[in-house]
């Protein structure tokens, strides 16, 4: 088995991505939806995203984050499957996994701007669509770009089309 990893800034098209590989018979997991939950630094424990905005203060953002659980990174590494399983997110201790479980990380990078239109107007994800978590994907957007290209990812430019993007994931993880 191949463990391929997924990720990129919001609005990159990780979602979009998961589905069109499944469509073609890859088995993703979406780290956001399946493999992520927010944690308090503070106290350890899993805690729900605030709904509303004026809950999710510049205080609570410091003091709590998204984390990819590690024994859910490691069950699917030990399913029997002997094909290329891709997972699609981002969290702010993936590289810590990715040391220990992928065989290939991937960045889907975009510019600031598409990001932003792509989130402000998707209908899929209401993440990005307030104007408290745009300023937080702004403030992290080069850092995370940066974290990844320093780590060696391979970057693809998904400002592409889709199949472009697809064409060129495929390439670098099937071979």
């Amino acid at each position: 088995m191949s463990l391929i990893y997924i990720t990129g800034p919001s609005g990159a098209g990780k979602s979009t991505l998961a589905i069109k590989l499944r469509e073609q018979g890859y088995i993703t997991y979406d780290g956001d939806e399946e493999l992520c939950k927010w944690i308090n630094d503070e106290t350890g424990e899993e805690v729900a995203y605030p709904k509303d905005p004026e809950q999710r203060t510049p205080d609570w953002q410091e003091h709590h984050k998204f984390l990819m659980s590690e024994q859910k990174v490691k069950a699917i590494t030990e399913e029997p499957e002997d094909k290329t399983i891709f997972i699609l997110g981002h969290s702010p201790n993936d590289l810590e996994l990715a040391d220990k479980y992928f065989d290939k990380v991937i960045c889907l990078e975009i510019s600031e701007d598409t990001m932003i239109n792509r989130v402000a107007s998707r209908t899929n994800n209401k993440y990005g669509h307030s104007p408290d978590q745009q300023a937080i994907m702004r403030k992290w957007f080069k850092p995370t770009l940066d974290r990844y290209k320093n780590y060696g990812a391979e970057m693809i430019d998904a400002e592409q089309d889709m199949k472009t993007v697809i064409d060129e994931v495929l390439a670098g993880s099937c071979s």
